[in-house]
């Protein structure tokens, strides 16, 4: 099976937020940017896929079953890390393990555990979770989350608030991680760098809509950006209608350009942020 998540129609409703209909889909073994700016209802999207939090209406698959009405067995083979990762203070990470473990008792994995803890992340589970730097805890929890050897990783937010040295160690385990286990991948950040760096495929949540739902490759392929000074002032009004402007370049969409029959410019390479700009400019419009 190619597909190991599948996520149709999802729709929650709460105060003034409204997660509008979401639909996408996860190939096996890949990993997927989750980007969207706080509040944009990753986390919520997130939360209702594992149902921690119930949702309005919409169905989601799991290895092509319903994870609704076998949420339970299907969970065991998930990994999850979420700001909602909660231990008492004075407890010693190897309790912590070993609680962990008892839930995931005919999944667990002891010598790659051993492995993410001394080898990867270097802990010392004699440590508290008082103890433990922002950094530290944060491969900790990725340690639990790990060590049954989960089909299918979520992290919501795994980066924020570190410092740019730890996020990329981080991020390339996780890319080491995909690569020999197969794991499949699925993590939500605000973090437009972090995403561009392993992100095979992008998704863009913006208030409760996805946006932008494609492979990076594709991403990066079909929009561009143009100097202004490479272009006369004509063509900056006409290109500012269809694109954004963003410093001293307008970005576009390839495609627009083919429909409004502008060729022979000068087209350079974007980054995600820009695309993202453009995006919400759209949608506004």
């Amino acid at each position: 099976m190619d597909k190991i998540l599948n996520v149709k129609g999802l729709s929650k409703k709460y105060n003034d937020f409204h997660l509008h209909h979401i639909n996408f889909e996860l190939k096996r073994g890949s990993i997927t940017g989750f980007i969207g700016e706080n509040g944009a209802g990753k986390s919520t999207t997130i939360q209702s896929i594992l149902n921690i939090i119930d949702y309005d209406s919409g169905e989601i698959l799991f290895n092509g079953e319903s994870f609704q009405q076998n949420r339970n067995d299907l969970k065991k083979r998930i990994g999850y890390v979420g700001d909602n990762n909660k231990f008492y203070d004075d407890v010693k990470l190897k309790v912590i393990r070993n609680f962990v473990k008892d839930a995931y008792l005919e999944y667990w994995d002891d010598k790659f555990s051993e492995y993410l803890v001394k080898d990867v992340f270097n802990l010392n589970l004699n440590m508290k979770i008082k103890e433990l730097s922002k950094g530290m805890r944060a491969k900790f929890l990725l340690t639990l989350a790990m060590s049954h050897n989960p089909d299918l990783l979520i992290l919501d937010e795994p980066t924020s608030g570190l410092d740019p040295i730890v996020r990329n160690q981080l991020l390339e385990i996780l890319n080491d991680i995909a690569e020999k286990k197969g794991t499949t991948i699925f993590f939500s950040s605000h973090i437009t760098d972090d995403i561009e760096k392993i992100a095979q495929k992008i998704i863009y949540l913006d208030n409760g809509s996805i946006l932008l739902d494609e492979e990076k490759a594709a991403i990066f392929n079909r929009f561009k950006k143009i100097p202004i000074d490479k272009i006369n002032s004509i063509q900056i009004e006409k290109l500012k209608e269809i694109g954004v402007l963003v410093q001293d370049h307008i970005v576009v969409d390839k495609q627009v350009l083919k429909e409004q029959d502008i060729y022979d410019l000068n087209l350079e390479k974007v980054v995600l942020d820009e695309v993202l700009l453009l995006l919400k400019k759209q949608k506004m419009n």
